[in-house]
């Protein structure tokens, strides 16, 4: 048994769950369970493959260990059983060739727990071409606190089992001495090829990365009492040191578990790598692979959504491509890569990256490229891509994983591909971005393109709201829904966008030839389980590839433009400078006339569907602040248009017209409550405050905060965002109400202590954070040139100024709020010209300070007798206040 290292074994008894059918499993193992309704335990199967693909039974020789659950015995010839089930049992595997080999039938291997029933023999092990010591039945079922006794035998000795080699995932370098032994002594006509080599010394440089967890590991003590509790007699004594030895090993696995949150509570990242590990689900995919002809299923899904063109059709379109390209390239010098431009394109590279199936790591690349020889060897397989035109078929292969959408998605429709490419792929890709993006990202709708943020969409949509609540003016906002944006999209359609910007107004046709080559994807593998199933792919972008995404982001951008401006401007004084916007594939339009919207809408899905891109109606969301119905055509339906009060969720911050703070403060409440209690047991660990602190601003306030730089600077919306932040804070703090303490009492004295700790932490409040970051982006968008510092200046404080002046100018709706545009917080600070001001960031750095205090609300209401004012004063230095706050928590502790 020595010799055997890939001997697995696994104990299941009486399993307790609930009625009907449950899964579960590892990365090898898996186990079906469960149980009919009325029954009191459970019953289950382990098992690594299916009946029909298990190769051992057809193997010459085979050993088989089983519980038949009927008695066998010695006849003269054969053996026998006691009943036609047992009887048909020896004669299927009698078929198989198996036999059953002395092993001492006539001693029971089962002794019942009810005293009442005989003990009896239903444990056998079977033979297939092969010879085994004697079987005989141990007396070791008070170890397992099982009724049934093992069945023991010998093997000969044998090879031992290779492990699996390792297709892709994430490596690091190995020890300096073989980097360099590898570099410089390889030599290069060992391979066929000069990819063949960089790929062979890439896998020798380098190793899977291991060590990124802190499993658990048992103690000596532990170990030597399970030694000691084994050979000891059968008997009460070793039953009782076998408990104690289990009761050991949960209380020492409880201690690690609790040993991993203290450490991750000091920044130990291992360590909380650890602990989301252990809480990630795997188990997701044994539902959906129970089905026997779950392959083809997932293929039809797949199919279904990567092969809807025709891939005739698909082929010639980019064939035709091509060639106009290639003919462009006959007057257009070819340019290689340059050095600075291979290292460029790999500044930004993060280690410990999943590879692709060649096993090619950034870190080897990077390491390659510190010597000549392999510099000039990287650089002729980029200069030799972007020459020919055409990616080769071993540096376009890939390995597609999956990733549930949901616990336990139903069916395959419920997860979501993401693929793990060839980092020399990616490496050429990014080399495409570094050369062409200026020509690529040249739309004015489209805000995921270099200078813009996602925040800069959400400000917009809100100050389209805000004025029109102000102003009174009827206003639809339109959030559209693309059905598989981007494993729909047609690859010709890309090519011809990559064909007309890149290759002709750009200039650089070599490039676009070369990029039709990564737009061309004709297959997946997708990985699930220890099964590779392959997927035709005629539509969609390149999974895994850097550029998908910009590419995608610039396709939706032209068509929105186009659509804008083939239904012109709305009738609407002054006019909005534009009327729509998107941000990758989320959508918006918007416009002041139904008409006007309706025109939008039809320009833009005649537009898409010409692109392979259609629309999803019932996922469109349509809010307006009219109160008459009014509904739209979009995707041959009716949507109708909600009212003020709906919220439309826009990158995941809430629009409206009506409620705005209750609505973005309730979203960041529960936002605040979920991140919270996903880290709870890290932040309230028993350890200092200061670490879990700075967590909490890590992983809790950019969560709960997540856009607002785009929030007005509203004093309840303020309170809100340091009162949930206090509150978490006390809970970390592990106050707790004492026996004759009221609700009230313990309420204050707990934010009080809560308030003095991030004072003498010095942990910025949220609305402090929060006003910050609001005139951050307003310096950004005044810098900026575009549609967003356009939006800034339509109806703005200088346009309102001269309308006040004007005789009949416009006015305000009745139901105004001034406190609810963050325009006249801005001018409050910057002045009506703010726009102007914010061009000089060393002034509008400045100005900051003043715009907080102005509008941040007060540590305390100066009502505290047993705190006094916590305002910080500002005439003392950074240490003194630290000094202060100190002796204020003490003081405020040793009174409580």
């Amino acid at each position: 048994m020595g010799a055997n290292t890939d001997l697995h074994v696994l104990l299941v008894q009486e399993v307790i769950c609930d009625a009907g059918l449950h899964f579960d499993g590892n990365e090898r193992w898996k186990i079906v369970y469960g149980k009919c309704e009325g029954a009191w335990r459970g019953n289950a199967i382990c098992y690594r493959l299916h009946w029909g693909e298990a190769k051992a039974c057809q193997q010459a020789k085979c050993i088989i260990g089983l519980d038949a659950n009927e008695a066998f015995h010695e006849g003269n010839t054969s053996q026998y059983g006691d009943t036609g089930r047992g009887d048909t049992i020896l004669n299927v595997l009698a078929e198989l060739s198996f036999r059953l080999p002395p092993q001492e039938l006539h001693k029971p291997s089962h002794f019942p727990y009810n005293q009442a029933l005989s003990p009896r023999r239903l444990d056998y092990i079977v033979v297939k071409g092969g010879r085994l010591g004697p079987c005989k039945v141990e007396d070791l079922r008070d170890l397992a606190r099982s009724d049934h006794e093992p069945i023991s035998t010998t093997l000969p000795a044998g090879n031992p089992c290779k492990p699996n080699a390792t297709t892709w995932g994430a490596r690091r370098l190995r020890a300096p001495p073989i980097v360099q032994h590898h570099l410089h002594c390889t030599e290069p006509g060992r391979h066929t090829t000069l990819y063949e080599r960089v790929r062979a010394t890439a896998k020798a440089i380098t190793e899977p990365c291991t060590g990124r967890t802190a499993p658990y590991t048992e103690s000596p003590e532990l170990r030597t009492a399970r030694h000691q509790a084994y050979s000891l007699p059968p008997g009460i004594e070793r039953r009782q040191a076998w408990k104690c030895v289990q009761k050991q090993r949960k209380q020492e696995h409880k201690a690690w578990q609790q040993s991993l949150v203290e450490q991750a509570s000091r920044h130990n990242w291992k360590a909380m790598r650890t602990l989301d590990h252990l809480h990630k689900t795997r188990r997701w995919e044994h539902c959906l692979t129970d089905d026997p002809e779950w392959q083809r299923h997932l293929q039809e899904h797949m199919q279904g959504v990567f092969a809807k063109a025709d891939p005739t059709a698909t082929r010639t379109a980019i064939g035709e491509i091509h060639w106009e390209l290639t003919k462009q390239c006959k007057h257009t010098p070819w340019r290689p890569f340059t050095e600075s431009e291979l290292r460029m394109a790999t500044a930004t590279w993060q280690p410990r990256k999943s590879t692709g199936p060649d096993l090619i790591s950034h870190e080897a690349l990077q390491q390659m490229l510190t010597t000549k020889t392999w510099t000039q060897s990287l650089q002729e397989i980029m200069d030799d891509i972007l020459y020919m035109g055409q990616i080769p078929p071993e540096i376009a292969e890939g390995i597609t994983v999956l990733l549930p959408k949901t616990a336990q998605p139903s069916t395959w429709g419920n997860t979501r591909p993401i693929t793990l490419s060839s980092s020399i792929l990616k490496w050429f890709a990014q080399l495409l971005l570094q050369r062409c993006r200026g020509q690529l990202t040249t739309s004015t709708l489209q805000w995921a393109a270099p200078g813009r943020q996602a925040v800069e969409l959400i400000w917009v949509l809100r100050r389209v709201a805000r004025l029109a609540k102000d102003w009174g003016e009827p206003t639809y906002i339109v959030k559209l829904d693309i059905r598989k944006a981007f494993d729909s999209v047609l690859q010709p359609a890309l090519g011809e966008m990559v064909r007309d910007k890149v290759g002709g107004k750009g200039g650089h046709p070599w490039e676009a030839r070369a990029w039709l080559g990564i737009i061309e994807a004709r297959g997946l593998q997708v990985a699930v389980g220890d099964k590779i199933t392959p997927v035709q792919q005629t539509n969609g972008v390149r999974q895994g590839s850097p550029d998908s995404p910009e590419l995608f982001a610039s396709l939706v951008g032209d068509t929105l433009d186009e659509a804008t401006q083939a239904a012109g401007r709305a009738p609407q004084h002054p006019q909005c400078p534009i009327n729509g916007g998107a941000f990758m594939d989320d959508t918006y339009l918007w416009s002041n006339n139904k008409l006007h919207l309706q025109s939008q809408l039809t320009h833009l899905e005649t537009r898409l569907e010409k692109k392979g891109l259609s629309i999803h109606p019932g996922k469109t969301a349509i809010i307006t602040n009219q109160t008459e119905s009014t509904t739209f055509i979009i995707g041959g339906q009716e949507v109708a248009a909600k009212g003020g009060d709906t919220i439309l969720t826009v990158l995941g911050s809430p629009v409206s017209f009506d409620n705005t703070t209750a609505a973005i403060a309730a979203e960041m409440g529960g936002r605040a409550r979920r991140a919270f209690h996903m880290r709870k047991p890290v932040l309230c660990a028993p350890t200092p405050l200061k670490a879990r602190l700075q967590l909490h601003d890590t992983y809790i306030r950019n969560t709960a905060l997540w856009g607002c730089s785009t929030w007005p600077a509203h004093d309840a919306l303020l309170r809100q965002a340091n009162a949930i932040q206090l509150g978490q804070v006390r809970q970390m703090m592990g106050h707790r109400r004492r026996p004759t303490e009221s609700w009230t009492e313990w309420n204050t004295r707990t934010l009080r202590l809560a308030r003095l700790a991030l004072q003498y932490h010095n942990v910025q409040r949220w609305s402090t954070h929060t006003l910050h970051r609001t005139w951050s982006l307003a310096g950004h968008i005044a810098r900026g040139e575009g549609p967003t510092k356009q939006i800034a200046l339509w109806k703005n404080m200088q346009w309102w100024r001269g309308e006040q002046k004007k005789r009949g100018g416009a006015r305000h709706a009745k139901r105004f709020n001034p406190n609810l545009d963050p325009e006249r917080h801005l001018a409050t600070i910057g002045g009506d010209n703010w726009v102007e001001v914010a061009q000089d960031r060393g002034e509008w750095r400045r100005l900051s300070t003043k715009f907080v205090e102005r509008f941040d609300t007060p540590w305390a209401s100066g009502r505290q007798k047993a705190i006094g004012n916590l305002t910080p004063s500002h005439s003392h230095t950074p240490h003194q206040r630290k000094q202060q706050a100190a002796t204020e928590l003490r003081a405020l502790r040793d009174r409580a």
